[in-house]
């Protein structure tokens, strides 16, 4: 089965960023950078994925990538790094 999943801590671990830095630069809820953070999100709404896209210089392919649904060992070896966008 295939499933959505966020690249925002590799992205956040690539800029030395926690969440309140995070949420700081964006104003998103910290919550809803926490649950994309680990996973355990439902949908993203396209203010987010704007937000976060501008943050990072990513575009939502970046942020978001479809997937096998991994096992925890899989995880960090399948996703890799994005690459940031050109300014």
């Amino acid at each position: 089965m295939k499933k959505v999943w966020c690249r925002i801590s590799s992205l956040m671990g690539d800029n030395n960023e926690d969440i309140q830095d995070i949420h700081i630069a964006t104003e998103l809820d910290r919550n809803t950078i926490s649950n994309l953070k680990n996973n355990k999100f439902k949908r993203v709404d396209v203010h987010t994925l704007e937000a976060l896209c501008s943050h990072f210089n990513c575009t939502p392919g970046d942020l978001l990538v479809l997937i096998e649904e991994p096992s925890d060992g899989e995880i960090k070896r399948k996703l890799g790094r994005p690459k940031k966008l050109k300014e």
